[in-house]
């Protein structure tokens, strides 16, 4: 029998997580918690059809297009909690880079994605978007607008509601979504198989 104190210690290399990330996130929702200080909001109809198209993309369940709107250093996430905190910091329903969209979206089109058998069928409906400039930024903007989301699997259906946070870029005259916030009014109570993309 192999002593464990004889077993090589194995420590994971901290230096991969890049934590400027997270922090960048994080000063990007804490944007969207202080809204008052961003001023009125503007008009831009571009941005308010990447919203549309973003909802419906999902509805169809056209996830490689859908995907296609991110940048390719964006992020989905939904936070634990409300106000949002730090990614980095605390435990959240789900936070995924382009990378695990990626691993989801395949999952899911193999059909043994068990939580998702059969598929979810949703109905997205949302608010109109308020939109602001990033302060600071010429080419990046915050959008957010509210949500009601109708879920459909197995004979049983839910509703689910909050508001999304958008920050979208533009990327070479292309508007691009470089994170996407969904904050839940029910963050903070047990959830159930929320499996689909919200």
């Amino acid at each position: 029998m192999t002593n464990n104190s004889e077993l090589p210690m194995k420590i994971a290399d901290s230096s991969v997580v890049d934590l400027s990330y997270y922090k960048e996130v994080k000063s990007y929702s804490d944007f969207f918690w202080n809204i008052s200080n961003l001023g009125d909001p503007i008009h831009d109809n571009k941005i308010e059809m990447l919203v549309a198209k973003e909802a419906r993309l999902l509805d169809q369940q056209s996830f490689d297009e859908w995907l296609s709107l991110f940048l390719e250093s964006g992020c989905y996430w939904i936070p634990g909690s409300s106000p949002a905190e730090s990614p980095a910091e605390e435990v959240t329903l789900e936070f995924h880079d382009i990378r695990r969209l990626k691993d989801r979206i395949v999952r899911i089109q193999t059909g043994f994605a068990y939580s998702q058998i059969p598929i979810s069928s949703t109905s997205r409906v949302t608010g109109i978007p308020e939109i602001w400039k990033v302060p600071g930024s010429s080419e990046g903007f915050l959008v957010r607008t509210s949500f009601i989301v109708f879920e459909s699997r197995d004979g049983k259906s839910q509703v689910l509601s909050g508001w999304y946070g958008y920050v979208i870029i533009k990327d070479n005259d292309e508007l691009k979504i470089k994170m996407k916030q969904i904050n839940l009014n029910d963050c903070l109570s047990p959830q159930g198989n929320n499996s689909f993309f919200l």
